[in-house]
């Protein structure tokens, strides 16, 4: 009986490049380079790009079909960088064709180190996650969590990046505050917007999928400006003073990495932290909703202080220069 895949409702069949030293695997779900809030997507082309631009031939493989697996396959490529945990599974299998061919696991999930939200699908996921040659966490916090789950490969700790050039000029900053990210449940924003005062100016910015954004009254409604194309965030990003991200799980928010790239203190919930220093003074952690008010107005009062220092931060911790540099180091021990 011959065995059918119908991939038909996925959005995205993408080979990019000739990868014969490091082919990157992502979602398949949303095109790269990817304008819009494909945060995955995003990163892949920015490794893809500083991979290309230190000499390694480096592919994408951005599909769910089997027949663009099997061609880049073919390639023998030496190390395989997968960002979607989703395809642990299909990359053991696939392991009969390149057996000595390592693969990085990378997982964007946010609930990653938080084992008590992980649901029935994602523990599953862990069995063959745990079965790749090397896990890359994207948080300490992961690393820990997983080993204490039984997950026996090697982890190493890489976090997101940012570029400043990227960005606006942080020199004049006209809006206190945005909340940049999927409106949903997790990141709490609906809750949020019905407890800071109406008088503190927060702008909400992306995507609506809350159901309960329907219950806001027009005057809390209109805090929420709808999506933003990556154009727009680069260009509007710098005008704020402070970014909010008060969400009940983050593995290593992206955003994170380039408000600062944009001069914004960051006021967090602790379980969004990810792999950011929480000693840095503008960093504010915020465990109580009832406090959440009074630390965003300290902050916004005191990114005036710190913004050309967060900026100058940035470019020297974040690069994706950086970034791509130290996956390298790390695959250089498994090169073939």
């Amino acid at each position: 009986m011959k065995l059918e895949f119908n991939h038909s409702g996925r959005p995205t069949r993408q080979i990019i490049g000739y990868g014969t030293d490091i082919l990157i695997i992502g979602p398949g779900e949303m095109p790269i380079p990817n304008n819009g809030w494909g945060a995955v997507e995003f990163l892949i082309g920015k490794q893809y790009q500083n991979f290309v631009n230190g000499g390694i031939q480096t592919g994408i493989l951005n599909s769910w079909f089997h027949r663009d697996w099997l061609k880049v396959y073919r390639r023998h490529p030496k190390v395989i960088l997968l960002h979607y945990d989703i395809f642990a599974k299909r990359c053991f299998f696939y392991k009969v064709l390149l057996p000595q061919t390592p693969v990085f696991l990378v997982s964007h999930f946010g609930y990653s180190a938080f084992p008590e939200k992980f649901g029935k699908g994602f523990s599953k996921q862990m069995f063959w996650i745990n079965r790749m040659d090397v896990i890359i966490a994207l948080s300490s916090k992961i690393k820990e969590v997983w080993h204490q789950l039984g997950v026996t490969k090697n982890i190493i700790v890489v976090g997101n990046g940012a570029d400043v050039s990227d960005f606006g000029s942080p020199a004049v900053k006209d809006r206190d505050i945005v909340y940049l990210g999927k409106i949903e449940p997790r990141k709490r924003q609906i809750e949020i917007a019905q407890t800071i005062s109406e008088a503190v100016q927060i702008d909400f910015v992306g995507p609506i999928v809350d159901s309960n954004f329907e219950q806001l009254k027009l005057s809390l409604a209109n805090k929420f400006l709808g999506s933003w194309t990556r154009e727009e965030v680069n260009l509007n990003l710098s005008r704020y003073k402070v970014l909010l991200l008060w969400s009940d799980g983050e593995a290593d928010a992206l955003v994170l990495y380039e408000a600062q790239a944009a001069g914004c203190s960051i006021v967090i919930s602790r379980n969004a932290l990810g792999n950011q220093n929480p000693d840095l003074p503008w960093i504010y952690i915020v465990e109580d909703l009832n406090q959440l008010e009074s630390t965003l107005l300290l902050a916004i009062e005191q990114n005036q202080l710190f913004k050309n220092t967060i900026v100058e931060y940035a470019k020297r911790e974040y690069s994706w220069q950086l970034n791509s540099e130290k996956l390298v180091e790390i695959f250089k021990p498994y090169w073939l």
